[in-house]
């Protein structure tokens, strides 16, 4: 029945395509995550340790509970100065 109404109205999207992914990611002391983009926007939240955002234009620390909006696109890599635990939101740049 959904199909049907949305192709009915047309709001035809692939229904199995995610809006969004979330991550837990640990990183161990110094570990770095090297250069990379998604094609989704990113929120990324630091539970515990340090970590260390870098972009091409600027860089930013996140100490606990902080976070930080990557937009689609944007080459990033991360630092991890200390046991770090992180939470990450993707959502997708075409919803």
């Amino acid at each position: 029945m959904d199909k049907i109404w949305r192709k009915g109205y047309g709001l035809e999207y692939p229904v199995s395509s995610p809006i969004m992914r979330v991550r837990v990611q640990p990183y161990a002391t110094n570990t770095r995550e090297s250069w990379h983009a998604h094609e989704a926007a990113q929120l990324l939240y630091c539970t515990t340790g340090v970590l260390r955002v870098l972009t091409p234009e600027a860089s930013w620390t996140l100490g606990p509970y902080r976070a930080i909006w990557i937009a689609p696109a944007i080459a990033h890599e991360f630092h991890a100065l200390g046991h770090t635990h992180t939470f990450s939101l993707y959502l997708d740049p075409h919803t």
